[in-house]
């Protein structure tokens, strides 16, 4: 139930122990989304059916694994829990090619990718900045993105776009790349526990 929840939009809010019994409790913070964007978002997932989701894709790309919405919120859960190794874990991006099939560690194979992605933005000029930003907030983990706008030296607005830019441009890297071997993440992309 909680994962259909977390897939519908409302995630987990507390977990709490009254007489023995375990209760959750799911919720919604609407300021952050309107009631049209969850409608068009239950939409395109009600599409494609949950036990179908990893049986019908095809081997021409990540993206085809799962479809385009799950895998861009797979991308951006996989950057937010990247300190949180047990999170992490769970991602729905691990059923993806971007992690080969039979990997013996396929989290350190999913963390490669993203790396080599986030990398391969350096690339173009606008890029630089991007990676800059992406990498100060999630892989540096900056404690708020105000603090990491402030070490990067660059006003907040401009860190937001430098930021929004790189989230874009590393989903759209993530989707071209082909199916990949098993590699290990670099050693400055793992968490310090």
């Amino acid at each position: 139930m909680g994962q259909y929840l977390a897939e519908a939009g409302m995630p987990q809010v507390a977990a709490v122990d009254v007489d023995e019994t375990r209760h959750h409790v799911f919720g919604r913070d609407w300021r952050r989304q309107s009631v049209e964007q969850l409608v068009q978002h239950r939409a395109r997932a009600a599409l494609t059916p949950v036990a179908t989701r990893h049986a019908t894709a095809s081997a021409s790309g990540p993206g085809d694994r799962l479809p385009r919405a799950t895998f861009e919120d797979g991308v951006l859960k996989a950057l937010r829990t990247w300190h949180t190794p047990r999170e992490f874990a769970t991602s729905v991006l691990l059923h993806s090619p971007l992690v080969p099939p039979g990997s013996p560690d396929p989290v350190a194979d999913l963390r490669g990718a993203i790396i080599t992605a986030l990398d391969a933005l350096q690339i173009y000029p606008a890029g630089v900045k991007a990676h800059e930003a992406l990498t100060a907030t999630c892989i540096a983990a900056s404690p708020t993105h105000k603090a990491a706008a402030r070490q990067l030296g660059v006003p907040y607005g401009t860190y937001r776009r430098h930021l929004a830019l790189a989230k874009e441009r590393l989903i759209e890297h993530l989707l071209r790349r082909p199916a990949t071997t098993s590699t290990p993440a670099p050693p400055h992309s793992l968490p310090q526990d």
